[in-house]
């Protein structure tokens, strides 16, 4: 349960970032009285206002649990010397601590410890909004139905007009929830199979969810078969460890939850060192702290013989239809080719193409052999089997992909195919492509969590706010009024954001972007230049919730640009309509320092250097011409093609 304290009204509906902003801005203030102890030097006094949002509410044992502190000076004046405080509260321990550029961070305990947390910046105008994020893990022998408090407060040098919202507390209760009911399957596949002696082995394992709930932290394990050494190791989503390249051990992947409708697909690749003859004996695991229905199909085995490479067949694999640069909320159509130059016929040709981080998965067809792909929205691998490949023949294979990566982050996949034979050329084997990135930028997305009443068993998150990240981090206070209690089965276990180039996103496997723990609230997105739309669900045992209002950044008219000048590393640039708070872009890479508008908003110039650390001439260096992107505070965005 949060204590908050009755808020000013503000906008109920977010349809678009522009309305939420406008919205925003004129939103009703309770005026002052004009009385001259609020006057100082011609400008009232700052009012400082702070909002604590704990994630998730109930918590559990051994659970992390995040604070987001927002804080707004709602008043006229700059307010200087700002501090905001909280501490780790009883009962659980400091794991990360996060504040906005610029500020500073002036006490914080080391991880597993307890203690304060502040933060200074010496100036706060008004107008924007800051957030910070206290990350806390709960003791695993918290009691059932107790509750962890904590407040944070934020103070200044100058009087506050209104000191009663510089402080809020907060008040979290701990559910040690019986387990949900699930049945995971686990499916493990090798290939080519015999392998051939100093070959690899491409495992597959398939990790699916027969119901009837979402399964809770699944942990797969994989231990790295006697005569084999690691290589390389993929997932559709989820996080993986693993032992050194060339060594052996185990690969272990975990994930917050899985549904029944998005399997986990993993792909493992071992080099093999035991002789001819020799059994490779290949054995996944996986586990869940769900009850799980049926034991006996999360574990498999698989057997492999080693045999001698058969007669010499030179295998090779290329990647084409990429384009340079990738733009990002665009598809991308990877054409992806083996061939096999003989002199002799390949056996078991088996191949995987590894989908780019910055990536979601569209679709993929081949011209001959089998396809196992992870989900519609996922990231990870596709595995391929061609099969039998005649001496000069060719297999393709189409893959579709949705690019979300940052601009200056490169757009890179990759390829790998082997066979029963013996190779004479491996580094043909392998093949990778790189593109630049273009984009808008990033853009924050927050939320806050949902509230529960009797009649919806999987509320929705609330308050879903999307501002440009050249922006303070922003957020939204809560809705004024006592917070609810979430039902005994609805517990968030993932928050799932959706993302596309139109308004009222929906919640499908097209638009999926990522998912988070349910203790955070917040995640970055690279936007399209044409603009970008989000929406967000809360995953519960029992399914996902209905999404929550949509918002968009970059979708208004930005500003109208006439003339552009690089000299001595400053880019100046002459038109109208430029906003206070403009971010100039190059390709979609921000710049270290923020550009400054002059003239009635009609001159933009931006100096410093890029976050790569180049010069705006050393980025252009050589006549590489760029896209020069200018994005308004209120998310209008104007392209430019620049060429020195």
């Amino acid at each position: 349960m949060r204590i908050r304290r009755v808020r000013r009204p503000g906008p109920v509906s977010i349809v678009s970032l522009v309305l939420l902003l406008l919205v925003t801005s004129a939103s009703p203030n309770f005026a002052l009285p004009l009385d001259e102890s609020l006057v100082a030097g011609g400008a009232t006094q700052p009012d400082l206002a702070l909002n604590l949002v704990d994630a998730p509410d109930p918590t559990g044992a051994g659970k992390l649990l995040t604070y987001r502190i927002t804080i707004e000076n709602r008043g006229e004046a700059t307010a200087s010397n700002v501090t905001v405080s909280t501490a780790v509260p009883a009962g659980t321990v400091f794991k990360d601590f996060k504040a906005p550029r610029d500020w500073q961070v002036t006490s914080m305990p080391v991880p597993g410890q307890t203690g304060n947390v502040t933060a200074f910046f010496a100036a706060v105008p008004a107008g924007p909004r800051f957030s910070f994020e206290l990350t806390v893990g709960v003791s695993a022998d918290a009691v059932d139905g107790s509750t962890i408090e904590n407040s944070a407060s934020v103070s200044l040098s100058e009087t506050d007009a209104d000191p009663a919202n510089n402080t809020e507390a907060t008040s979290t209760r701990v559910l040690n929830r019986p387990p949900s009911n699930a049945n995971l399957r686990l499916i493990l596949e090798a290939g080519p199979s015999p392998a051939a002696a100093n070959g690899q082995i491409v495992h597959t394992l398939i990790i699916a969810n027969l119901g009837p709930q979402t399964a809770t932290d699944v942990v797969t394990k994989f231990q790295t078969p006697q005569g084999t050494t690691f290589s390389q190791v993929f997932a559709s989503y989820g996080r993986c460890t693993a032992p050194e390249p060339g060594s052996a051990g185990e690969v272990q992947c975990t994930v917050e939850a899985v549904t029944a409708r998005r399997p986990l697909i993993i792909t493992i690749v071992v080099n093999v060192t035991a002789p001819v003859g020799a059994n490779i004996q290949s054995r996944a695991m996986v586990g869940t702290t769900s009850v799980d229905s049926d034991l006996t199909n999360n574990v498999a085995l698989v057997n492999t013989m080693v045999t001698e490479a058969g007669p010499n067949a030179d295998l090779s694999v290329t990647i084409a239809g990429v384009p340079d640069p990738v733009i990002s909320g665009t598809t991308v159509d990877f054409v992806v080719t083996v061939r096999n130059d003989g002199p002799m016929p390949s056996r078991d040709t088996t191949a995987f193409f590894r989908i780019p981080e910055g990536g979601r998965f569209r679709g993929a067809s081949t011209d001959r052999g089998l396809l196992q792909t992870p989900p519609v929205g996922a990231t990870g691998p596709i595995g391929w089997r061609p099969g039998l490949l005649a001496s000069g023949g060719t297999a393709t294979l189409n893959v579709s992909v949705l690019a979300f990566e940052n601009a200056g982050t490169p757009f890179k996949a990759g390829a790998m195919v082997i066979g029963g034979a013996a190779d004479p050329n491996f580094e043909n084997n392998l093949a990778s492509t790189m593109a630049r990135v273009r984009s808008a930028g990033t853009a924050l997305v927050q939320w806050d969590p949902p509230d529960a009443d009797a009649s919806d068993d999987l509320p929705v998150p609330r308050n879903l706010v999307v501002v440009p990240t050249n922006i303070a981090m922003t957020g939204k206070s809560a809705a004024a009024g006592g917070s609810k209690t979430l039902a005994a089965n609805s517990e968030v276990l993932t928050y799932n954001i959706y993302v596309s180039s139109s308004p009222n996103t929906e919640a499908t496997d097209e638009n999926f972007y990522t998912s988070v723990p349910a203790n955070e609230t917040t995640t970055t997105a690279p936007t399209a230049p044409g603009g970008s739309f989000f929406t967000v669900t809360a995953t519960y045992t029992d399914g996902d919730s209905d999404s929550a209002d949509a918002a968009g950044t970059g979708d208004q008219p930005g500003a109208t640009i006439t003339k552009v000048k690089l000299k001595n590393g400053k880019l100046t640039l002459k038109g109208s309509g430029f906003t206070d708070e403009v971010e100039i872009l190059l390709d979609g890479i921000p710049y270290s320092d923020s550009a400054t508008v002059k003239k009635q908003n009609s001159k933009a110039i931006q100096g410093g250097l890029l976050v790569t650390g180049q010069t705006s001439n050393e980025y252009v260096a050589g006549g590489a011409g760029a896209v020069i992107i200018v994005r308004n505070s209120d998310g209008g965005v104007t392209l430019y093609d620049f060429e020195p």
